[in-house]
Formats: C-alpha cells, sequence, structure tokens
C-alpha cells in the first residue's frame, strides 16, 4: 500500500481501546472520532439460544427477549456468532457499566462497541479449547461446529475447576490444555453470520465506507481526460444501449423465475411462523419427567426457570451429585436434549440447563 493511502486510511479508521476489569489497554487503530471498544471477557456473561425453530426476520427480536430474560441488569448489550444450525452464541454485558470503564475516554466520540470474545480464537468442529487473552483465560467447548460453552478464569484454571467446566458441557474430565495466545484481530471470526440486536457483526468502518465516493471521483476525472474521444464513447454508449434493449428481451422468463421464486420463499415464511406456534410442553410433564429421571432421594428443587419456551433451568439439592450421569439420563430422555451441568460452590448444589424437545401436538 502506498504511503499517501496508509496516511488516508489512518485519518479515517477507528480508535480502538480494549475494556477491562482493572485498567483499559488502547490499541493499535487510527485516528478518526470513532472509538471502538472491545468489551474485556472479564465483563461478559455468556449464553446459548437455539433460533432453529423463529423465522428469520423474526431472530434478532427474539435473541434481545433471550438476552434480557437471562441478563441480571437491566441494560444488556451483547454480540452474537451464529454457530451451526441457526444457533447463537451471545456475549452480553451491562452498557452502564462499559461506559463507566470507559470514562472520560468517550468524550467527543461516536462510541461503538463488540465482545473481546468474536475478535480472539476460531471456531472449531469438536474441540475443548483454552484462550490465553489480554486478562484472564477463555475456555471454550464445541460440538458439532456449534460453541455450546464458554468460561473465564483470572488465571490458567485449576485441574478441577477444568474438570468441572468439562462435566458442565457433558463432556468427560481431561487435562487442563496448554493455553492458546488469542490476539484481538480487527474482524471478528464470526464474519457475516454475526448478526444481533445490538451488534450485528463489524460493518465497513474507515476508509472502506468511502471507497464508492472515491470510485465515483476517480471515474468522473477519467471522463474528463477521455472527453477528446468522443466518437468512440458515442459508439460504446450506442452498444450498451443495443445490449439492454436485447437483455430486456430476455428478462420477462427471468422476471417469471424470480417472482415464483419470491412466492415459495414467502410460503416458507409462513410455514415456518406456524410451526413457530406449536404448543409447549405442559408443566406438569416436564415435572413429571424431571422426577422421573432423579430416582435417588434427598433431592430438592432450588429453583425452577424457563427462559424461553423451549429451554429449562433447574438450580438442585442434590448430595453426591454425578454430573456425567445425570447429563447421560436426560439426554436418553423424550422431552430433553442438549443437557448441560454446572456444580455449584459447596459440591450439593447443580444446576442443569436442558433444550426442551417440541411438543408435535395440534395448534391451538
Amino acid at each position: 500500500m502506498k504511503p499517501w493511502l496508509k496516511r488516508l486510511q489512518r485519518r479515517f479508521s477507528p480508535r480502538r481501546i480494549r475494556l477491562g476489569i482493572e485498567a483499559n489497554e488502547r490499541l493499535e487503530g487510527g485516528e478518526s472520532n470513532q472509538l471502538l471498544c472491545f468489551v474485556g471477557r472479564e465483563l461478559c456473561l455468556f449464553t446459548t439460544i437455539d433460533a432453529s425453530k423463529v423465522p428469520e426476520k423474526q431472530r434478532d427480536a427474539f435473541v434481545s427477549l433471550g438476552v434480557k430474560r437471562a441478563a441480571p441488569f437491566p441494560d444488556p448489550d451483547y454480540g452474537i456468532a451464529w454457530t451451526g444450525d441457526r444457533h447463537a452464541s451471545v456475549w452480553f454485558w451491562s452498557r452502564s457499566r462499559a461506559l463507566e470503564r470507559l470514562g472520560n475516554e468517550a468524550a467527543g466520540k461516536r462510541l461503538r462497541f463488540t465482545p473481546e470474545a468474536l475478535h480472539v480464537g476460531s471456531p472449531a468442529e469438536d474441540e475443548a479449547q483454552l484462550l490465553a487473552l489480554a486478562s484472564g483465560c477463555e475456555g471454550r467447548v464445541w460440538k458439532q461446529g456449534r460453541l455450546v460453552a464458554s468460561r473465564w478464569w483470572a488465571g490458567i484454571p485449576a485441574a478441577a475447576a477444568w474438570q468441572a467446566f468439562m462435566r458442565s458441557a457433558g463432556l468427560p474430565p481431561a487435562g487442563v490444555p496448554v493455553p492458546m495466545d488469542a490476539l484481538i484481530a480487527p474482524a471478528s471470526w464470526a464474519g457475516s453470520g454475526n448478526r444481533g440486536g445490538r451488534l450485528s457483526g463489524l460493518s465497513l468502518s474507515g476508509i472502506d465506507a468511502y471507497l464508492p465516493r472515491a470510485a465515483m471521483v476517480v471515474a468522473a476525472l477519467a471522463l474528463v481526460v477521455y472527453a477528446f474521444q468522443a466518437g468512440s464513447i458515442a459508439r460504446n454508449l450506442f452498444d450498451a444501449w443495443s445490449a439492454e434493449r436485447r437483455a430486456q428481451d430476455l428478462d420477462a422468463p427471468i422476471k417469471r423465475i424470480l417472482d415464483a421464486r419470491e412466492a415459495a420463499d414467502a410460503n416458507a415464511a409462513g410455514v415456518e411462523g406456524l410451526l413457530a406456534l406449536r404448543p409447549g410442553r405442559p408443566q406438569l410433564e416436564l415435572m413429571a419427567e424431571v422426577a422421573r429421571l432423579i430416582p435417588q432421594k434427598g433431592w430438592e428443587v432450588r429453583r425452577w426457570n424457563q427462559p424461553t419456551p423451549d429451554r429449562l433451568e433447574l438450580t438442585l439439592h442434590l448430595p453426591d451429585a454425578n454430573p456425567e450421569q445425570l447429563v447421560s439420563a436426560w439426554e436418553a430422555s423424550s422431552l430433553f436434549h442438549e443437557v448441560t451441568t454446572d456444580i455449584q460452590p459447596g459440591g450439593n448444589t447443580i444446576v442443569v440447563r436442558a433444550a426442551i424437545r417440541p411438543s408435535f401436538g395440534s395448534v391451538p
């Protein structure tokens, strides 16, 4: 790249900063009045949302509602990575807390926020990863190309903490892997699939946003330089006009094909909308199945929560809990799948999260 173009790119590219729990870190960036803020992993919470049964036009609102239900604060912002078949991996944080960490850096600047997690590491098919971040470490579990679990530690996790994380994701215990250095990349690894109510990937920024206008200026200068070739230009225009007329003769069949495709897409969207209206599982049915899946005595439900109609989160008091056995039993159930567990401090309290299989009864 030529030096003048580098200077121009730097002039219109955003400034970049990483927001941390203890201190912020300025990153290499441009000199514009736009500030791109990477929200540190330690400031974010993580959840997954299955939007496979939601029409595409309603997915953003569906994810936004799911984040609001999961967030323990009233002002969540979030970033999404769509992995697998319409499976949303979401990192979310408190907007007010992020602005508080930013402090005076926000004065006079246009702000944009994105989670650090979308700019470190890379997708995998079936793998457990440990990433060394600018602050602490992040563990990730991938299953069939979907990110199903993510957790942050202030340092390299102890063997017991890592094994508990693996069991909560439904995997057998394993040793702590060697952390992989994960530097913040300018572009998100989620690519164009990253969509959401608060973050829709990184759109064109910096000089890229001005390239179409620059192309128009160059085209205008070229017309001035070659104005003396009026005859040749006129001939080219005539040829182009003739080609357009011939193309119009071919447009009618193509238009019919496109109209038919649009009608098919509209019908498909309607079918998906009707499928989304299928009734959820009755609470009594779910409770009975939970009681059946926990045969030992002495257990107690401390908290019953359905953040969405197709998700169930239980907090159980379960002495001598065996998470791996519990996950296997629930996965074998006809009512639940995508089961994960999380042992709370103390050992006798366990959080079970599961997706509820849809009911195929008639729509009311």
